[in-house]
């Protein structure tokens, strides 16, 4: 992974946070159309200040693709818009 101001830094050497976080980035460049995007209790790996940014992402991928997310966290559930979010 290149990171501005500090280079090259091998996976390895990333935390399970950022590995998640880049894992979930990476779904945005899917090739299959019709694949179906299931993603269980992202919040476990994310720091609580990037679940706004992972929002942003899943509603990003929602349009792309049938995405069913599964969570317990009230933060991201607040961060997803209204319409976005069904109760099963």
């Amino acid at each position: 992974v290149q990171f501005e101001g500090l280079g090259r830094v091998p996976a390895s050497q990333l935390s399970d946070g950022q590995l998640s976080f880049l894992a979930l980035a990476a779904l945005l460049h899917l090739k299959e159309e019709a694949s179906v995007v299931l993603i269980d209790e992202p919040e476990g790996h994310l720091h609580p200040t990037l679940l706004g940014t992972a929002a942003g992402l899943f509603v990003r991928l929602s349009q792309q693709h049938p995405l069913i997310l599964s969570t317990h966290s009230d933060s991201l559930l607040d961060a997803l818009p209204s319409d976005a979010v069904r109760v099963v």
